[in-house]
């Protein structure tokens, strides 16, 4: 289960409420993400700290919404528990996605990674 809200313009954080997911859970998780993403959301935070357990489907699942977003938006991983953190360092992708301690924390990176956009962009 994904329990969503948006707390500022284009940021969507989801919080993932089930406490593991595998890969009969993970297309379903990308879908409902992407889902967002087709509503409008640039900026997704990820929160995974209820997740005890995530195999390689859902750890799938999250690398494709990641390339879904790149040139479109960002990703920020929050709630990364220690041991999910050495399963995604294992796999380098700890130098792929984007992690914060919190969704404050997140909220401030994206806030800033925004106005630099806009900033090249003016």
């Amino acid at each position: 289960m994904i329990d969503v809200h948006y707390p500022a313009y284009e940021i969507c954080i989801c919080r993932l409420i089930d406490q593991t997911i595998t890969s009969p859970d993970a297309e379903e998780l990308r879908l409902r993400l992407l889902a967002e993403v087709k509503r409008g959301a640039t900026r997704l935070i990820i929160d995974l700290g209820q997740v005890s357990r995530i195999d390689a489907g859902g750890i799938s699942a999250l690398f494709r919404v990641h390339t879904a977003m790149t040139g479109r938006g960002e990703v920020v991983l929050v709630g990364v528990s220690p041991a999910l953190s050495e399963v995604l360092a294992v796999a380098h992708l700890d130098e792929v996605f984007a992690i914060a301690a919190d969704e404050a924390q997140a909220i401030a990176r994206l806030g800033r990674d925004a106005a630099a956009r806009v900033a090249r962009a003016g």
